[in-house]
């Protein structure tokens, strides 16, 4: 591969929830986005979303939700896209020899979609936010007000790169004083070299809890429309 040697980031938002989780929770816990290159300029595009269903009146997955993507070199919109809730399901909720009480409930949701995109050297980005994250997160002040942008970067796809996907899914419950593993890592299946990297997660800015899904079909009062193009906000 033309970028084999290039090393690629995995933009991440997981959240790792919780030795304790009350029963007025938020709902979202984390996601990420991937895309895999099918041939010629097609890919597969994912976004994998977690939310938090432990309280039963806190928001479910949208049915459908609106991407954007936009020419990186000038945030251009060059496509946005409805991508619909393909799968659901229920995830591990701690490790080995961990017994999670019976209100813990975690789930996953998979957005896919296949797009084709023209030849570009500036590569693009690709976004999508909602609100509002988990209230049980501890280091961010009022977080059950803030949103989470989804994020994720391609170059030109005349390179027929794909991205870094993790191994499993994240563990979102652990028991306090007890040993666990967990395996982190990523695969990039071009084998392009891989970094790992803390970094300030994004709200975006442009939703609330007045406001949580805008860019969905349902959002926006009727008047759906794509995310708006980057800055975003910390």
């Amino acid at each position: 591969m033309m970028e084999s040697t290039l090393k690629k980031r995995l933009y991440i938002i997981y959240v790792l929830l919780l030795l304790h989780i009350n029963a007025f929770a938020f709902h979202i816990a984390g996601g990420d986005f991937t895309y895999r290159w099918k041939g010629g300029n097609t890919y597969e595009i994912k976004l994998t979303l977690y939310r938090d269903c432990s309280n039963p009146v806190a928001s479910d997955f949208d049915d459908n939700i609106i991407v954007g993507i936009f020419n990186k070199s000038n945030n251009i919109l060059v496509d946005s896209l409805i991508m619909q809730l393909i799968n659901k399901d229920s995830i591990q909720l701690s490790g080995a020899g961990c017994s999670p009480p019976p209100q813990v409930c975690m789930q996953f949701g998979e957005y896919i979609k296949t797009i084709n995109l023209p030849a570009n050297p500036s590569g693009y980005y690709m976004v999508w936010e909602r609100c509002c994250r988990n209230n049980t997160i501890t280091n961010l002040f009022n977080s059950q007000a803030d949103g989470m942008l989804f994020y994720a970067e391609m170059p030109d796809p005349s390179l027929h790169n794909s991205s870094p996907y993790f191994k499993s899914h994240p563990l979102p419950y652990i028991c306090m004083q007890q040993f666990f593993r967990f395996g982190f890592q990523a695969i990039d299946d071009d084998g392009d070299s891989l970094v790992y990297v803390l970094s300030t997660p994004m709200d975006g800015g442009h939703t609330s809890q007045s406001n949580p899904n805008p860019f969905s079909i349902l959002g926006a009062g009727g008047n759906p429309s794509a995310p708006p193009s980057a800055p975003y906000s910390n």
